[in-house]
């Protein structure tokens, strides 16, 4: 009678991920003729409910043996949809319409929440509203959070919403991340300068040209033009009183 020898040994089925080896299975194991092996194997829940699983034992036979698992998970599960909030673009310095990140606790106990705050601080994700700390949700039911951006100055910026919670599958901690493109139109005019020369007195000039440019990247409305000085010899004409960026 020969030893046998395993070769390898893993965790197949939906929760397959719930289990270990101790220690691991890193390489072959002899069983002498006659002799027995111990496997040790432990239940580490990595979602709530039900998780069936196999343990495949492979050996120098040509049959594959195997051992049906089943445990089941318990505690709260945290969520948050949407995972991501973007707000897109928004004016620099104007609020943005409000966004809705539904908190879900699809687990089977209470959710616990903690001092939930925007991070990094600032004007640009305003805090309000958020949840109290000790707020709980109960099994199945959800709580609404209502956002807002802010953009202080043009270009893209990034915060998250940070919860502790009870939930040990997010870390202890559920994070959504926050962005926003702050966006705001400029304005430059070319020439500085106009000198008409001499002209005849009564008479109009040829007309000279007021280049206005929209640098920015937003739409520059509300455009007008006003004559400053002592004298009234001057007239403008403006075909438009928006410039796209």
């Amino acid at each position: 009678i020969d030893s046998l020898v395993l070769s390898s040994m893993k965790f197949d089925g939906a929760g397959a991920a719930s289990y270990r080896l101790i220690p691991p299975f890193t390489t072959n194991r002899v069983i002498p003729a006659m002799g027995r092996g111990t496997i040790t194997v432990a239940f580490c829940p990595t979602d709530v409910g039900a998780q069936p699983a196999r343990l495949l034992v492979t050996s120098d036979l040509p049959s594959t043996n195997e051992v049906a698992l089943s445990g089941s998970g318990t505690g709260p599960k945290a969520t948050a949809t949407p995972a991501t909030v973007d707000f897109g673009n928004v004016y620099i310095r104007t609020l943005s319409a409000e966004q809705a990140v539904v908190l879900k606790n699809s687990g089977d106990k209470p959710l616990v929440l903690g001092k939930a705050a925007i991070n990094p601080a600032g004007t640009t994700f305003p805090a309000g509203g958020l949840p109290v700390e000790g707020t709980q949700i109960a099994p199945g039911d959800s709580l609404t959070i209502k956002l807002r951006a802010n953009p202080q100055v043009g270009g893209m910026a990034a915060a998250s919403l940070d919860i502790p919670v009870n939930d040990p599958l997010v870390m202890g901690t559920l994070r959504v991340p926050l962005k926003v493109v702050g966006v705001q139109a400029n304005i430059t005019v070319d020439p500085k300068q106009i000198n008409f020369g001499t002209g005849n007195v009564g008479a109009s000039s040829p007309p000279r040209n007021l280049t206005i440019s929209n640098p920015g990247d937003s739409l520059l409305t509300g455009l007008t033009l006003v004559l400053m000085g002592t004298t009234v010899d001057f007239a403008t004409d403006i075909p438009n009183d928006m410039i796209p960026p």
